[in-house]
């Protein structure tokens, strides 16, 4: 299970495991575990995702914001308590950045430049209409959101990667990850 971070090449590991001879990644987020999506969809849309998995195959999600979502780590204990987890992590005013960047173009946040709306992060004057925008900078607290998952699960279950070494060719992690994992 991919958990994050957000704009920290999840996509690039995404897109590396869907690719391994053992593994089914559906192509999509599977934002199953996070608010409002819990409630609404069940546990049962996790199982519907891999109806067209080859047997024997580990099966695998993405969703770089379910490390920052205080809510996950529990549900995910919950639900998948043997989940290996894969977190690769930016350094955090570069992820800020490009998350900035993101969401401007997805209307999240309105158009400004990076200098005066970056500003207004750290002011916390984006307002009620940008309702996302404070993700931009908590979604860096690496910390805080790692430590929920290491009090829920084995250090042999989570995996942190650095989004420099995924991006640049560096897969030592991802060599790791499958020869142990698959």
């Amino acid at each position: 299970m991919i958990i994050g971070a957000q704009k920290s090449a999840s996509t690039l590991l995404h897109q590396c495991l869907a690719a391994h001879r053992k593994i089914y990644m559906p192509p999509q987020e599977v934002p199953l575990f996070e608010d409002p999506e819990y409630g609404q969809l069940g546990i049962g849309s996790l199982h519907a995702l891999f109806t067209r998995a080859p047997e024997g195959h580990l099966l695998g999600i993405k969703r770089p914001d379910y490390l920052a979502k205080p809510e996950c780590p529990a549900r995910i204990r919950q639900h998948v308590p043997d989940a290996k987890l894969l977190a690769t992590l930016r350094d955090p005013i570069d992820r800020a950045i490009s998350a900035y960047y993101h969401y401007m173009r997805e209307g999240w946040i309105s158009v400004r430049p990076l200098e005066e709306g970056m500003q207004m992060l750290l002011d916390g004057k984006h307002g009620s209409s940008h309702r996302r925008a404070s993700e931009i900078l908590q979604f860096g607290f690496y910390h805080r959101h790692l430590e929920r998952y290491r009090q829920l699960f084995s250090s042999e279950q989570l995996l942190v990667m650095l989004h420099e070494d995924l991006s640049s060719g560096e897969l030592r992690a991802w060599d790791a990850c499958t020869s142990s994992w698959v």
